[in-house]
């Protein structure tokens, strides 16, 4: 018998989609873009869009349809899909974000990656997250 999807892992299984769908757009514009990015006096190749959106992109399809179809992995893709963004996130932020913007609202980006984690682990602690990805529906 299925079981119904939470509300929640389905805000979950659309915020990854759009994710999948920023990365990959990264990577489009990166190759695009090409010669622009490689002429801007900025620290970062297009290389680099290129990689990190593509990897992000591919990660993150399988995950949503893992998360949509209750597949048993997809709890534990999902933590580390999220731990590894945060992790890419702030080492990017820190070494290669240099603008004021970047050092003047670390403390929102930090609460509003931490307030993320905790919901996401917190979600698949739900009995009903749990039953769901159990019966794999």
């Amino acid at each position: 018998m299925k079981k119904k999807r939470p509300r929640g892992v389905t805000f979950l299984a659309l915020g990854v989609l759009t994710l999948a769908a920023l990365s990959w757009a990264r990577a489009v514009m990166s190759l695009r873009l090409w010669e622009f990015l490689g002429n801007l006096s900025a620290n970062v190749h297009p290389a680099y869009l290129l990689v990190t959106g593509s990897l992000f992109g591919a990660a993150a399809l399988p995950l949503v349809w893992g998360l949509w179809l209750g597949r048993p992995w997809a709890p534990r893709g999902a933590k580390i899909f999220f731990v590894s963004l945060v992790l890419y996130y702030w080492l990017d932020r820190l070494v290669l974000g240099v603008s004021i913007t970047a050092r003047s609202n670390w403390p929102f980006a930090l609460g509003l990656t931490t307030a993320m984690l905790v919901w996401i682990f917190w979600l698949f602690s739900r009995p009903a997250a749990q039953a769901f990805f159990r019966s794999g529906s």
